[in-house]
This record gives structure tokens, C-alpha cells and sequence, in this order.
């Protein structure tokens, strides 16, 4: 609903005061919503979730929460807005706590509740609240929702138990989409098993469903991790010579890696010179961590000059060409590069242990 049309209105009841509302949310204009919100003569439960809404997308969490604590009546879709809100900031205590508090209610929380708290155990490595919130799903019926059972996949999958991964992928319901097959494989990808992962991709290819960006970059990774450079080679390229898949920096990025971990130095520099687009701080990253592990002083020299040019103050790549100086005994260099630092004010991060 547009402004003018409601001004034009002579007694606005609470639905078109909604829709007005719904309409600065979806700008993106909280300020705006939040001027109507307080203006509004009467509001219902509908009025609080969508300025809950309006919060939580913006990232004003704090004014959410202080939202979410005055509200008198609350359902499914307010307390699912607020552990979205809470887990998509990084707030992953907080979303799982208020997803408790949901259950010592005696709530039944809906399908998007369920797939972002899972989704905050796939973050946080929580294998055994995962299994609590894979019960809950048994005994409330909800298996059959694919948004939930895929949750649940990527939460077994990044937690590292890939047998319940797949009892729960072979045990899918509904047809697999790319969310489930992607999930496996980046499953398999995170635990070292490349041939495996390559087994998943070509399964997935041989149901019909085709690879998106994200189920490559799952690939090239699980290609990466497993040293398996042939494969990795002819997979990057059927991207776009076969499904038309433009290759993005995190795919140029994988590759770096997949020659750099594989003591592959010379083509993994070549490879990055000749990308079609820029190469980020973080793919320089990649092949100066590949020379450091290698030894390789003329390629880290190489990389350390472009990441100078990228990110100057960056004093992590300063300490790791001083410790490839210092591998291959070329202390002159250490001395000179740290007196370098000392002169530009860069200094190293320090550790910290909690022993």
C-alpha cells in the first residue's frame, strides 16, 4: 500500500495501518516504520511481529529485544522472528536461550524456529543439542518438512557426525534438492573424505538436480582438502563449459588452494594471475600460507608484495614471510622485515591462552 492512498483513507482500520507498515519494512526503512508504529492508534499482534521484523532485519537487536520483552501476547512467529534475529547477528547464546524459554513455556515452536536453532548448532559445533532438537522433530511430526530436514542434515554434517548425517539424508522423505545433496557433500568436504564427496556430486547429478555456486565451491573444497587435483581440475571446468556456472572468487579461491596444498606452487601463482577478476587479500592469503608450508621463498615474496598493496597493515602476513625467511635460514631478511614493522608501527597480534 502506498502513502498517498492511505492518507487518503478517512478512518484507516488496523489492517491498512499493517500494510503501511509492511510496505517501510520491505524498503528498508525502520526509522520510517518505527515513526508509524508509534503513531498508530491501536495495534494487534500482527503490528508487534512486523516491527519485530523490522528490527531484527535492520540488526537493532537491542530495541528488538526490548520490543520482545514488553509484549503481552506472543505466538509462534514472534518468538521465531526474535530467534532469527538473535541467531543471524552471531547471537548464538542468546538464540538458543530463548528457544528454551519458548519450550519451558510449553510452546510448540514452528519449522522456521526449529531449522534456525539447528541452523545455530551447525555454527556452534552443538552435536548433542542437535540430537535433543532431532527428537523434538520425531515427536512432533515435522520430518517431512524439507526446510527442517535439511537443518537438521547441515547441522549433523558441520558437527562432524556424518553417520547420522546420512541416516538422515537416506532417510529424507521427500525428493532431495540442492540444499540436501550440498549439505552432504560439504559434510563429507569438512571431514577430509574427497572421493566420497565426489561420489555424493556425481549421485546428485544422476537424480537431475544440478549443481548451483554453492554446491561447487562444497567440491572444489572437499577436491582441496583431499589433494585430489585432476578431479578438482575437470569439475572446475564443467562449471561453466557444461552448466553454465560462472566461476566466482570463492571458486578461483578454491582452486588456489587445491594447487598451494598440494605443494603445486608455481601453478597455483600462475593460476591466480591469469583469473579474469581481481584476486582479494585473502587469496594472496591462501598461496603465501602454500609457500610457508613449502618453503617456498620466491612465490611468498611475490604474494607478500601484493599483499602490501592490498592490506598494508596486516601483520600476519609480515610475520609469515619472516618465519619463511627464517625456514629456509635467511635471517638478513628476518632482521631487516621486522625492523620494517617496528618502523611502520605494525605490530603482531599477541595470543592468549586460557591455560
Amino acid at each position: 500500500m502506498s502513502k498517498a492512498v492511505f492518507d487518503e483513507m478517512p478512518e484507516p482500520n488496523v489492517v491498512a495501518w499493517n500494510a503501511l507498515l509492511t510496505a517501510y519494512i520491505r524498503c528498508n526503512d525502520v526509522m520510517g516504520a518505527e515513526r508509524l508504529f508509534y503513531l498508530m492508534p491501536f495495534r494487534d499482534l500482527t503490528t508487534m511481529n512486523l516491527m519485530l521484523a523490522g528490527y531484527t532485519k535492520s540488526g537493532k537487536l537491542d530495541l528488538a529485544k526490548k520490543l520482545f520483552s514488553g509484549m503481552l501476547v506472543k505466538d509462534d512467529v514472534s518468538w521465531s522472528t526474535m530467534i532469527f534475529g538473535l541467531s543471524h547477528a552471531g547471537n548464538y547464546v542468546e538464540s538458543f536461550r530463548c528457544f528454551r524459554e519458548l519450550l519451558r513455556l510449553g510452546l510448540t515452536p514452528n519449522q522456521v524456529s526449529l531449522s534456525q536453532v539447528l541452523s545455530t548448532c551447525a555454527h556452534t559445533g552443538d552435536f548433542e543439542f542437535g540430537k535433543v532438537l532431532h527428537s523434538l522433530i520425531e515427536k512432533l511430526g515435522l520430518a517431512w518438512i524439507p526446510s527442517v530436514n535439511n537443518a537438521l542434515l547441515d547441522a549433523y554434517s558441520k558437527c562432524g557426525n556424518l553417520e547420522m548425517a546420512y541416516l538422515v539424508f537416506e532417510r529424507m522423505p521427500m525428493k532431495k534438492n540442492i540444499v540436501s545433496w550440498t549439505s552432504i557433500i560439504t559434510g563429507l568436504a569438512i571431514q577430509g573424505y574427497g572421493e566420497e564427496a565426489i561420489r555424493m556430486f556425481n549421485a546428485m547429478k544422476g537424480s537431475g538436480v544440478r549443481p548451483d555456486e554453492i554446491a561447487f565451491v562444497s567440491i572444489l573444497d572437499a577436491c582441496s582438502h583431499a589433494g585430489l587435483i585432476e578431479q578438482g581440475e575437470k569439475i572446475f571446468s564443467m562449471m561453466s563449459n557444461y552448466f553454465g556456472v560462472d566461476p566466482t572468487i570463492e571458486h578461483y579461491g578454491c582452486m588456489v588452494d587445491l594447487y598451494g596444498r598440494s605443494g603445486q606452487l608455481r601453478k597455483a601463482y600462475d593460476f591466480l594471475v591469469q583469473m579474469p577478476i581481481p584476486a582479494t587479500a585473502v587469496i594472496w592469503r591462501i598461496i603465501l600460507g602454500a609457500c610457508s608450508l613449502f618453503g617456498n621463498v620466491e612465490i611468498a615474496e611475490r604474494a607478500n608484495e601484493r599483499l602490501a598493496a592490498l592490506d598494508p597493515a596486516n601483520p600476519g602476513d609480515c610475520v609469515l614471510i619472516s618465519n619463511i625467511y627464517a625456514h629456509v635460514g635467511e635471517q638478513k631478511h628476518v632482521v631487516s622485515l621486522r625492523q620494517s614493522m617496528v618502523e611502520q608501527n605494525i605490530r603482531k597480534t599477541p595470543g592468549w591462552s586460557m591455560i
